[in-house]
């Protein structure tokens, strides 16, 4: 859990200081980026009820991490789980 308290690195800092800006101000110098918006806008969001310690910001990410390996695993239970149609032919 070391990630949640050590410094940000240079892209992590670029990302919390736009989106504690406001929020066309915040479009504007994200349109300029290569990355997505939808990360800045969850961030924006996030620091307004959270704040925007290292610790609030690497949460965020955390948090869709998770998500992501929950979603995935929901996933692959519903694929793995139905019964192969036609299987009829295999036996």
């Amino acid at each position: 859990m070391n990630q949640l308290t050590t410094s940000l690195w240079g892209d992590e800092s670029f990302t919390t200081l736009a989106s504690q800006e406001k929020f066309f101000s915040m479009l504007t110098i994200v349109s300029k980026d290569t990355a997505p918006p939808l990360h800045y806008i969850l961030l924006f969001l996030w620091g307004r009820v959270f704040g925007f310690s290292e610790s609030a910001v690497r949460s965020l990410s955390l948090l869709l991490y998770l998500g992501t390996i929950f979603v995935v695993y929901l996933i692959g239970k519903n694929v793995f789980n139905k019964k192969t149609e036609g299987a009829e032919f295999c036996q």
